[in-house]
């Protein structure tokens, strides 16, 4: 579906280009509202005589409505009565003529742009995106297909919804707060659709850190933790300001706090949570400084308990030192007697003769007759793992003590 309009003058022109059937097959005028006259000159006549109260210098809006395929007049009508909706003309007076070229059935609407009542014109700003977002939507409510540059145009805008962008005001929050206007609708919209009524969304809101509060000009407000104030028609995605009235009128306006009074709840709820944090600092910081002490006082038992340990190992191995040295003279003034030299030989006799061995050998094990091993025991170090090195250990710990 193809929309085209504009503001525009001469009337008397319109009307008769309007009523041309030599460049159609077939002309109808359709409808025609808000005027005595009954006929296209006369009407456009009458539009202009209420603009030249107002200093409108195109009080007209002429639109063209250009369906893909064949609508019926209920349609038509329906859909001219969408399109000035959006147009802000709702119930201005207007001319409706249809035209037959080529075998295709289009429309044509005029609108009076003065309002009666404020002797005003009506300002049409932003026309084309509406008109271009009324073809998408009309186009897509018949089932019509979308010529190309409306696919692109519908891709655009949907790009655009999905990405909020941001407002001067919205980035000097952002800097503050470290929240994106994207991050800070999703959690609005989140609350939004978990919620099943207006109140539970304003419980929903509060549970994420946001006060709703009744706008000046507008129905309702959303103050962040910041006391920042938020449109919340603009912070909710994909919903349409119908649903979301239809939605918050169970919510009484004026149970709600004002801007003011919602931005000094904010500012109270952030500085307790600032006290409760500092709080919860400096308690962290004295369980961090006795732990350190107490750490300190544990590395410090612990130094003079291996300070000790080294003593004692330092003692006993002086000990040993001593012992072994005295063993060693002992053993040495004992190899040059006469007993050590006898018993050496007795010893290497019965070793050397098998039959001394078997009969005497292992009475010589027994009471140890050569002295030669006695002395190799003695020079081994102690097997600590067995029951006789442990108790020699022992021994030499507890003359240490």
């Amino acid at each position: 579906m193809i929309l085209k309009g504009s503001a525009r003058s001469g009337g008397s022109d319109l009307a008769t280009h309007l009523l041309n059937a030599y460049d159609n097959e077939r002309v109808e005028l359709a409808d025609i509202r808000g005027t005595i006259a009954d006929d296209l000159h006369g009407a456009f006549a009458e539009f202009e005589a209420v603009a030249s109260g107002t200093k409108a210098n195109k009080p007209l809006y002429s639109l063209s409505v250009n369906p893909a395929e064949p609508l019926t007049r209920e349609q038509y009508i329906e859909a001219v009565e969408a399109i000035e909706n959006k147009l802000g003309l709702t119930e201005q007076p207007r001319a409706i003529v249809f035209h037959t070229k080529d075998g295709r059935e289009h429309c044509h609407v005029v609108w009076s742009r003065i309002d009666g009542n404020e002797m005003k014109a009506i300002h049409m700003a932003h026309d084309r995106r509406k008109l271009c977002d009324m073809a998408v939507r009309l186009a897509e409510q018949y089932g019509h297909d979308l010529p190309e540059g409306l696919k692109a145009w519908k891709q655009r805008e949907q790009f655009k919804k999905d990405k909020l962008e941001a407002t001067l005001a919205e980035n000097a929050q952002q800097q503050k707060s470290g929240i994106t206007p994207a991050q800070r609708r999703d959690e609005i919209t989140g609350a939004y659709r978990e919620a099943d009524s207006a109140v539970a969304f304003r419980h929903a809101l509060e549970e994420r850190g946001y006060i709703l509060a009744r706008g000046d000009r507008r129905a309702f407000a959303v103050v962040d933790r910041f006391g920042d104030v938020h449109s919340l028609s603009r912070h909710l995605k994909d919903v349409s300001r119908k649903d979301m009235r239809a939605r918050m009128k169970t919510l009484d306006a004026a149970s709600l706090p004002s801007v003011a009074q919602a931005q000094e709840q904010a500012r109270a709820q952030q500085k307790a949570s600032q006290d409760r944090a500092r709080e919860q600092r400096a308690a962290e910081e004295t369980v961090k400084r006795h732990s350190a002490q107490k750490r300190v006082a544990m590395e410090r038992a612990q130094a003079a308990r291996w300070l000790a340990l080294a003593q004692r190992e330092q003692a006993l191995f002086l000990t040993q030192q001593q012992e072994r040295m005295a063993l060693h003279a002992a053993q040495k003034a004992e190899s040059g007697g006469v007993m050590f030299r006898v018993r050496s030989k007795v010893a290497d006799l019965v070793a050397g003769t098998p039959a001394l061995q078997s009969v005497l050998g292992h009475v010589s094990n027994r009471v140890g007759l050569d002295p030669r091993e006695r002395h190799k025991l003695e020079n081994e170090p102690p097997d600590w793992s067995s029951p006789r090195g442990a108790l020699q250990r022992a021994e030499e710990i507890t003359r240490q003590d």
